[in-house]
């Protein structure tokens, strides 16, 4: 990584295509170039009103083996009584369509190997006439992972990090739902530069089937991978699903999860903290992966904010008093992995990652427990939304707590509910929070009810994101943003 000039911060029209509220906390820029967020941007519920929706779900384990599971949450977020159909392909299998019924605002989970046994296995689900959300859940011995799905296919899918080394394990997975098959090239960067091989290239992604792709056949032993899958015919949703063992890294831990389906300019992390000394729930490292995969050098600037900052940005106070970023030069079709602890302050702070090209920008967070180090990886959030939902809740046997981002210039509340069939109910002592401006508050979910789904509902424009302890490891995930 070389460092580079201070460079413009793109300035985006619109609040929710744009990611942040147009009072947001940002750097400001000293120059500026208009950057076209195009679509999908990430997992959400739209509150239109539409005939039926489905979710896609890039996949989890179910091949049944001891201490390795994978399953699929379905929300109703109604007061009606739903149906929805469950389609489960696995690899190299056949598919298995499972109709369930959902009560009203009920909740239930599948367990991916019980209705299509494979080695992974993928879901769709369909639902006519209701609305729902859709999370996943992967376990294996390395640790655990939940994550929210999609109801966006896409012709491009991105992934910031990954690793190849001895003691990781690094698969793509490419699930094309459709009737017709799709052709996807896959394209790499590792820490030496762009890598293209043919091997990966023109791969045919059979209809309604799930490939399994090992990128450490072909990128071995790298530290960091960051991956491009372009789809050349049709739409597909791609995940990846990552172990670390605990081998020469030191390091153990699982991501299962969607890749990001396009780049953007803007992208906002919500609790990062810097303790003097370092707890079990707080973590011990903290950086971002940055993935440019463009055909031009991207300009990045990476912002640690504190609540100050937010009234120093919206008070007229001299430019001096809002944070100098870390800036980084990128070039094309390659990636880079910046150290947040190199600009934190002690404390609690978020993190804002912007840039003057179309990028991704996850965060890999380390916890050290025991002597033992566990990863866990989020991809940047590019919405705010005054509803976020969280289908699967609290975890069973899981510990944890959601943190909440006030992204703008201006004080607001919010609330954390429990929904049962009887509908939401709030969460004692959470019923109204004051959230200052460019604040985080984080909520414990320890002791929450298991088995429900959690919502944050505020009166201004919010980031959301889980963090969950499980017996299996640490996982972060952003929310399902609520957006009509």
């Amino acid at each position: 990584m070389r460092l580079a000039r201070p460079v413009g911060i793109a300035v985006l029209a619109g609040a929710v295509v744009a990611g942040f509220a147009l009072d947001s906390v940002a750097v400001r820029p000293t120059t500026a170039r208009l950057v076209t967020i195009p679509s999908p941007i990430q997992p959400l519920i739209s509150t239109r009103e539409s005939l039926s929706t489905t979710w896609y779900c890039p996949g989890v384990p179910a091949s049944g083996a001891s201490g390795e599971t994978g399953s699929f949450t379905l929300a109703n977020l109604t007061d009606s009584p739903v149906d929805a159909s469950v389609t489960v392909v696995p690899v190299g299998g056949a598919s298995v369509r499972k109709v369930v019924a959902l009560g009203q605002r009920g909740r239930i989970e599948l367990v991916a190997a019980d209705i299509a046994p494979g080695a992974v296995a993928a879901a769709m689900i369909e639902v006519a006439g209701g609305s729902i959300a859709v999370e996943q859940t992967s376990v294996t011995p390395a640790g655990s992972s939940v994550a929210a799905c999609t109801t966006e296919p896409s012709d491009l899918w991105l992934f910031a990090d990954g690793s190849t080394r001895s003691d990781a394990s690094l698969n793509i997975l490419l699930f094309n739902p459709y009737p017709a098959e799709a052709i996807v090239d896959l394209a790499f960067a590792d820490e030496d530069g762009p890598r293209i091989s043919k091997k990966f290239e023109g791969r045919v992604v059979p209809p309604r089937s799930l490939a399994r792709i090992d990128v450490g056949l072909v990128i071995q032993r790298k530290a960091s991978v960051s991956v491009k899958a372009s789809v050349r015919q049709g739409s597909i949703i791609a995940g990846r699903l990552q172990s670390f063992t605990g081998g020469d890294s030191g390091r153990r831990g699982l991501t299962s999860g969607l890749g990001s389906p396009a780049g953007a300019s803007a992208w906002r992390f919500v609790a990062g903290q810097r303790p003097v000394a370092a707890p079990t729930d707080v973590p011990s490292a903290e950086r971002i992966a940055i993935f440019n995969p463009g055909d031009n050098e991207a300009q990045i600037a990476i912002t640690v904010l504190l609540e100050s900052d937010a009234t120093a940005a919206t008070s007229g106070t001299p430019p001096g008093a809002v944070p100098t970023p870390l800036t980084l030069t990128v070039p094309a079709n390659s990636s880079a992995i910046a150290d947040v602890a190199s600009i934190a302050p002690a404390g609690q702070f978020n993190v804002s990652v912007t840039a003057d090209e179309l990028i991704v920008a996850e965060r890999v967070l380390d916890y050290t427990l025991k002597g033992v180090v566990f990863t866990t990886v989020q991809l940047g959030s590019r919405l705010a939304a005054e509803t976020w939902y969280f289908p699967i809740g609290v975890p069973t046997g899981a510990t944890g707590r959601i943190d909440v981002l006030n992204s703008t210039g201006v004080p607001t509340t919010f609330s954390v509910k429990t929904v049962g069939a009887a509908g939401p109910v709030a969460v004692a002592g959470f019923e109204s929070v004051k959230l200052p401006a460019g604040a985080v508050v984080s909520v414990p979910i320890t002791g929450l009810s298991v088995g429900q789904s959690l919502v944050v509902e505020g009166a201004g424009a919010l980031i959301v994101e889980r963090m969950v302890n499980s017996p299996a490891g640490w996982s972060a995930t952003l929310g399902l943003p609520m957006i009509g």
